[in-house]
């Protein structure tokens, strides 16, 4: 599941980047003034801001936080389309047309090719998401929407103002998101 990030510096970026994206590179380990069992610094993770990272170049002290941290920033790819599906329970949150079976023929086509092995369909990886989009009909396709728009004043980054819409529904409520005024950004 998605894990909310404990870093002051995503929650600051939150607020003020209003891109589509963030560039993760930017995001950095915290470092403290303490030091480690190896008389170097104590190096936290970027995302948590808990857990303590073993060797120099991690950034991350799990795979939840760094696939996490890969939803926040990218908020239109597999990754935040797997936590926004686990979220709607595989379903448009209008039409509530169902995802799950697509990608239980997915799962189950991969298991007769690599054998039985134990599937969690809460922790799959991110291309069997994409795999999903190829799957479902045109009419169907799963796409993240920002549920009050960017130009409007929603939030850009993070998954609090998505949600994961089906291409028919996603057309139709773009054109009544289109009809209304625009908010201009007043600089702080």
């Amino acid at each position: 599941m998605f894990k909310p990030s404990g870093n002051p510096k995503v929650l600051e970026l939150c607020k003020s980047i209003k891109e589509r994206s963030y560039n993760l590179s930017c995001l950095t380990p915290i470092k403290l003034t303490e030091l480690n069992a190896r008389g170097k610094p104590k190096r936290l993770c970027a995302w948590c801001a808990i857990g303590e990272l073993s060797h120099g170049n991690m950034k991350y002290c799990s795979t939840e936080c760094s696939n996490s941290a890969m939803a926040w920033a990218y908020p239109q790819k597999e990754d935040a389309l797997r936590y926004l599906l686990l979220r709607q329970d595989f379903k448009c949150i209008h039409c509530q047309f169902d995802y799950r079976p697509f990608l239980e023929a997915i799962i189950d086509r991969d298991k007769r090719v690599l054998g039985s092995q134990l599937w969690d369909i809460d922790k799959l990886p991110w291309h069997y998401f994409k795999r999903l989009k190829d799957k479902v009909p045109q009419e169907n396709k799963p796409e993240i929407d920002h549920i009050i728009p960017i130009y409007k004043g929603g939030q850009s980054l993070g998954l609090d103002n998505t949600c994961c819409i089906c291409y028919r529904c996603h057309k139709v409520k773009t054109s009544k998101d289109l009809s209304g005024k625009r908010i201009k950004n007043v600089e702080p």
